[in-house]
């Protein structure tokens, strides 16, 4: 039994005397040469010392080995995919096909997308059983991209990206089915370093001769009764891809008709419905097949990401401002936050002039805030509402009795910075009532209001008048602590 031997026991134990043998380089490569002759024991210890070395040499001589590893040994190694390019560049690039297949389950069983382009390149082997492995592993990479780092979903939008502004008439369609799966992935970046794949493939499906269009096209308008669900997240991409836009169209219309993959290819795509050409797209595109907002919202009202679809869906639609508010408003009684917070901040980006419009969003934006068990969204409500005066005016007294004290708190401190600005800009349209009540909170609220006062009646004019105004009111009333702010002979021409 190998394992047995005195040699193996010495590179276990790795003894300081003994450095001269641990770090000889033909150690590994002997390690992985005494496999075929180790029981199951000692292949265990073999795993183990050879992950634990950490040699490059030992690392290949693992991979290599991936089928006869067990379930513990692939997912350690697996574990480690950060340091094994070299050796998966090495086996992957053995004459022996078995052995690219291990470099290739390694990567899917690391879901490793920063090793997409070595996945994308076995895609071209003349071996059968190599592509058809490499084109399973890229279909496994896209739907565990949301799982993935950063770095490592952007490595893999590059390949993709790469391969398919390479395509070549007759060429696989793999990587054109993963760029589809991708989604918004693939409009991230620019041409800078590190989106070179991205921005290749975003011009080359921008030029209607390209040989990877025609493909596109296909896969496209058949996204609907497609046995492969990434697809349909690449319709709305598309349709920001003016040689796609007619295929992308008849997808989605299809998916839409069929009700088959709807919510799959809206949910999750809220930023790419507001992109211009995607938007321009969709308005034309809705007017066919019964693609109304009534029905999209049965589509997708199964689950929360599907009506967070449901509200970047209307924002697209032909409706107008106050259609859009009232289906947006009704959404904030959603029991998903996110859904409200979606709907929130759609309903608030409306910029039309209809006044019925502007009342409905004031009325269900002071509702959230007041009223919405987030805290989130409460807060998101109370500080549109009170970033602009005639919305504060109008319900900033209603966010003081919010149930949230974040709210509360800040509607107060709004008040007290802006009581004095609400008073005089509202003093020449309110009557009596209205005045005393305005110049009873500002000279509470502000402790610098008397000086202002002062400095508008320096002024002269129009300023000097109200300002008179105003301190003869609260004279009247008794609001007045100590001195009047100006002098009595100018309060006396006020009266």
């Amino acid at each position: 039994m190998a394992w047995r031997y005195p040699l193996m026991e010495r590179l276990a134990a790795a003894e300081p005397a003994d450095a001269w043998l641990t770090g000889h380089g033909s150690v590994d490569p002997a390690l992985g040469r005494a496999w075929d002759t180790a029981e199951p024991v000692g292949r265990r210890r073999l795993i183990g010392l050879l992950l634990r070395r950490g040699r490059p040499e030992g690392h290949a001589a693992l991979i290599r080995r991936w089928d006869e590893l067990d379930g513990g040994s692939r997912a350690e190694l697996a574990g480690l995919i950060g340091r094994l390019a070299g050796p998966l560049r090495k086996v992957a690039a053995s004459a022996d096909p078995a052995m690219q297949r291990h470099a290739l389950a390694l990567i899917a069983a690391a879901n490793a997308g920063g090793f997409g382009y070595l996945v994308i390149e076995k895609l071209r082997s003349d071996t059968p059983a190599v592509r058809a492995a490499a084109s399973a592993t890229l279909c496994g990479l896209v739907e565990g991209v949301a799982a993935m780092p950063p770095r490592a979903a952007a490595g893999l939008a590059d390949a993709v990206g790469e391969s398919v502004a390479r395509h070549r008439p007759g060429g696989d369609q793999a990587a054109l089915r993963a760029w589809l799966g991708l989604g918004p992935r693939v409009l991230t970046g620019g041409e800078t370093d590190g989106a070179r794949g991205r921005a290749a493939a975003v011009a080359a499906l921008s030029e209607a001769e390209h040989p990877a269009v025609g493909p596109m096209r296909g896969l496209l308008s058949g996204a609907a009764g497609s046995g492969l669900p990434g697809l349909r997240r690449g319709l709305l991409v598309a349709l920001d891809f003016g040689p796609l836009v007619g295929a992308a169209a008849a997808g989605l219309r299809r998916c839409f008709a069929e009700g088959d993959g709807w919510a799959e290819a809206m949910a999750g795509q809220e930023h790419v419905m507001s992109l211009p050409a995607v938007g321009r797209a969709l308005t034309r595109t809705c007017d066919a097949e019964g693609m109304t907002v009534d029905t999209a919202e049965r589509r997708l009202a199964a689950d929360p990401a599907g009506r967070r679809a449901y509200a970047a869906w209307v924002g697209v639609l032909p409706l107008g401002d106050l259609g859009r508010a009232t289906r947006w408003a009704a959404m904030l009684d959603d029991p998903d936050a996110g859904v409200r917070l979606a709907a929130l901040r759609r309903m608030t980006e409306i910029k039309g002039s209809d006044p019925r419009a502007a009342d409905v969003v004031g009325r269900a934006a002071a509702a959230a805030a007041t009223r919405d068990p987030d805290a989130a969204v409460a807060r998101l409500a109370a500080v549109w509402l009170l970033a602009d005066r005639g919305r504060a005016e109008a319900y900033g007294a209603e966010l003081t009795r919010s149930d949230h004290t974040a709210v509360r708190t800040l509607a107060e401190r709004h008040r007290r910075r802006d009581a004095f600005d609400r008073m005089w800009h509202g003093w020449p349209r309110w009557d009596a009532a209205q005045r005393r009540a305005a110049a009873a909170e500002a000279l509470q609220l502000d402790p610098a209001a008397t000086r202002r006062l002062r400095r508008f009646a320096e002024r002269g004019g129009d300023a000097r008048r109200r300002a008179l105004e105003i301190v003869v009111t609260a004279e009247r009333a008794g609001l007045l602590r100590g001195p009047a702010p100006i002098n009595s002979a100018a309060t006396g021409d006020a009266a």
